[in-house]
């Protein structure tokens, strides 16, 4: 098993990939890997600070998404959080053609961190293990994860949605809109917005 850690150094950057797959062996068939899947930021809105107005995670947010690059970067998963990210963020990957294991701490202001886990296997379609601060999700419930960090510690809502172009579209012009249409979504950020950082 290698190891590999991603130092990002410019945090508002469009489109951070933070989790690399490294291969270190040939165990698996040949052409047949684990899938090809990136853990990384897709959005951030506003762009400017000052511009922070508003209820957390539905005026201002950032959305991570494990990406599959095979299929045209379908989201398999998307994290919506209600604060941006604060200073770099520095992800572990290791594993072999047949697999590998995935670490993302993601950290916020105020010392609280997001850690999102997740395994790959030749063979299996997606994402497998997957966990948020040691909590395993059964993504087959749910592919989109709210999460707050306004509270004494990190919460996480599961919601099933569709995730990509024939369902929700993560860019600027769109997620406001879904965010105040979806009744599940709006009151999980209004609710979390009452309490202090």
């Amino acid at each position: 098993m290698g190891s590999k850690r991603t130092r990002i150094t410019s945090p508002s950057a469009a489109l951070l990939s933070i989790v690399a797959i490294i291969a270190t062996g040939c165990d698996a068939p040949r052409g047949s890997p684990a899938p090809k899947i990136d853990f990384h930021k897709v959005l951030r809105w506003p762009w400017v600070e000052e511009s922070k107005t508003g209820t957390p995670g539905i005026d201002y947010g950032e959305i991570w998404c494990a990406m599959d690059r095979r299929a045209d970067d379908k989201p398999l998963v998307a994290i919506w959080f209600d604060a941006w990210p604060a200073g770099q963020q520095i992800g572990r990957s290791r594993g072999t053609l047949a697999a590998s294991e995935h670490k993302q701490p993601i950290r916020f202001d105020h010392g609280k961190v997001v850690t999102v886990e997740y395994r790959m296997e030749a063979g299996h379609e997606g994402i497998l293990d997957f966990r948020i601060d040691g909590k395993e999700y059964n993504l087959d419930s749910g592919r989109l994860f709210l999460i707050t960090i306004r509270e004494g510690a990190p919460r996480a809502l599961q919601l099933q949605r569709e995730l990509g172009p024939e369902g929700m579209k993560f860019d600027a012009g769109s997620i406001g809109a879904s965010a105040h249409a979806d009744t599940e979504i709006r009151e999980f950020f209004k609710s979390a917005a009452k309490h202090s950082p």
